[in-house]
């Protein structure tokens, strides 16, 4: 009986040691052919891989978001939150509300459901944990890109929600739970990733048609009026910054624009972007930092793509998100 004993403890051990080297060897290698022996009859009988996509990073620094690099975010830990059946979480939103600070973010789910990614949401807790809340809007289509913001003291969300072929404005009745389709604000092409900045009594609309993967301009007399297509647009059609990485946002009076950077496929960096000139009629802006931040090892091996951040008394809290594709761990079916 003791020999037994011994020998479980032994075999446990050794599955908790080999579980502990792939998730460190995940950081920089995908784990393929392990991964390949898994799928053998015998073996798929008892384990499976347990594969993870996106994730989010949380931090504050006292840094400028011009000053950041890969170094201030490959020792910080993913958010582990326990969602039934999602794969990925991603294209992190903060937001402050009532002191309570939030995180709005697309929540994908394993691909066998068929089921289209919604929107999730987090807060921080007064223990200065992230606790997942649970999801705020489920469509039949296809929701990422949480943009939320408040205007005349009420607090609107766009997603991005490509499929359905609009760019919907969606209104908190109570937030951060129960929300209502406010107004449709663009119709009949499939645009991703939208987002704006109120300027000199207008409203700037960025967004990317991806007919054309070009990332067109927009501008309209409030929030709920149509779109103006800018006499520039499309400002971009190059692949290193035609998509939006998060919120226009603007610091010492100055315009930014973050953009994904797919030069090395999808999600491989984000670069960023001033905003020179802007108005009904023209457009400019310059590149400040390329790459600001690129896909590196660890949480973003395999991609990063979106950055929000949120002021907090003297420093700014940071998200991103990053993709690590590896099989890294084996679980007992």
């Amino acid at each position: 009986m003791v020999k037994l004993l011994v020998l479980l403890l032994f075999i446990y051990l050794s599955f908790v040691a080999f579980n502990f080297w792939l998730e460190k060897r995940a950081r920089k290698k995908s784990n393929k052919f392990l991964k390949k022996i898994l799928k053998l009859p015998l073996i798929s009988s008892f384990f499976r891989a347990e594969e993870k996509g996106w994730s989010i990073i949380v931090f504050e620094t006292d840094k400028k978001i011009q000053e950041l690099s890969n170094d201030d975010i490959l020792n910080t830990k993913p958010l582990n939150f326990r969602i039934n059946e999602a794969t990925s979480i991603a294209d992190p939103f903060l937001f402050e509300k009532n002191d309570i600070q939030y995180l709005f973010f697309e929540v994908e789910y394993q691909k066998h459901l068929n089921k289209k990614a919604d929107i999730g949401h987090a807060a921080l807790s007064r223990s200065g944990n992230w606790e997942y809340k649970g999801l705020v809007l489920e469509e039949p289509f296809h929701q990422s890109f949480p943009l939320i913001f408040e205007h005349e003291d009420e607090v609107y969300m766009i997603p991005e929600s490509f499929e359905s072929k609009k760019v919907i404005l969606y209104k908190a009745l109570q937030f951060p739970n129960t929300w209502e389709l406010e107004y449709e604000l663009l119709t009949g092409e499939s645009y991703v990733d939208t987002t704006f900045i109120k300027h000199k009594g207008l409203f700037f609309w960025f967004t990317t048609n991806l007919k054309n993967d070009e990332l067109e301009l927009f501008y309209s007399e409030s929030l709920t009026t149509p779109w103006k297509k800018h006499p520039k647009s499309p400002i971009s059609m190059e692949v290193s910054n035609n998509r939006n990485a998060g919120n226009i946002f603007l610091e010492n009076d100055k315009m930014f624009r973050l953009a994904q950077d797919g030069r090395e496929g999808y999600g491989s960096g984000i670069v960023l972007l001033q905003i020179e000139e802007l108005d009904t009629e023209n457009y400019k802006e310059v590149i400040v930092k390329d790459p600001l931040l690129y896909k590196d090892e660890g949480f973003c091996k395999d991609g990063l793509h979106h950055l929000s951040f949120l002021q907090k008394q003297d420093k700014n809290m940071i998200a991103i998100d990053g993709a690590n594709f590896s099989f890294r761990k084996i679980r007992i079916k």
